[in-house]
C-alpha cells in the first residue's frame, strides 16, 4: 500500500520503519543515510584530532630514554596537545588511534640499536626497536600504530633511545621527518 503524507503533516510510525525503504528527501547519516549530510552534521566526527611534528634535528644522549620535543603543530582540533603531549580533554574519553613516526640517525657509527616508545601517563604501552648486533646503522625510521581506550586527563608522549655516540631524531616536514598525531575514533 502507498499512504501519502501531506506537507506541513508530521507522520508517526509505531514499530520499525526500514530505512532502505526511504527513497527521497535526506536521511541523517547517523541513522544511515547517505545523502547531502556531512559526518559532522551527524554529530560524527574524529575529534579530538591532532598533528605535530619536529622541524630540526633533536639531540640526545647514547642509550639515555629521552622525550622527543615536537615543536611545530599542524592541527590541533581541541587544543589537546601542549608541552610536548596530548591529553584527553574532559568529556571525550574513548577508543584513540595513535601514529608515532621518529626518523633516527648516528653521525658516528657505533649504533647497534634504536627504540621508540609511545608513553600514557608516564610510563610505556608500546614501542618499536631495531637491533643490529654486530652491525651498525646510521638512520632508520621507525614506526608506532596504536589504538588505546583513553579517559579524560590521560596523556600520551613520544620517546627515543639511539645507542652510540652521537644519535639524534631528526625532523622536518618531509617524509624523513619525526611526527606524532592521533583522533578520536566513532562508531566503536
Amino acid at each position: 500500500d502507498t499512504i501519502t503524507v501531506p506537507s506541513g503533516a508530521t507522520f508517526a510510525v509505531s514499530g520499525t520503519m526500514n530505512a532502505s525503504s526511504i527513497t527521497a528527501g535526506t536521511l541523517a547519516i547517523a541513522n544511515g543515510g547517505t545523502a547531502a549530510t556531512t559526518l559532522a552534521a551527524a554529530g560524527l566526527t574524529n575529534a579530538p584530532a591532532f598533528e605535530v611534528y619536529l622541524s630540526g634535528a633533536q639531540s640526545v644522549t647514547g642509550g639515555v630514554t629521552t622525550k622527543i620535543t615536537f615543536d611545530t603543530e599542524v592541527f590541533d582540533t581541541n587544543s589537546a596537545f601542549a608541552s610536548n603531549k596530548f591529553t584527553v580533554p574532559a568529556d571525550e574519553g574513548g577508543k584513540y588511534l595513535f601514529i608515532l613516526w621518529c626518523h633516527v640517525a648516528n653521525t658516528a657509527t657505533d649504533a647497534a640499536s634504536q627504540n621508540l616508545f609511545l608513553y600514557k601517563n608516564g610510563a610505556a604501552v608500546w614501542q618499536a626497536n631495531c637491533h643490529f648486533a654486530a652491525n651498525t646503522i646510521k638512520r632508520l625510521l621507525l614506526p608506532i600504530t596504536w589504538i588505546d581506550d583513553a579517559s579524560a586527563a590521560d596523556y600520551f608522549e613520544g620517546y627515543a633511545n639511539v645507542s652510540g655516540t652521537s644519535p639524534s631524531v631528526l625532523g622536518g616536514t618531509g617524509s624523513f621527518g619525526s611526527f606524532f598525531g592521533g583522533y578520536k575514533l566513532i562508531g566503536i
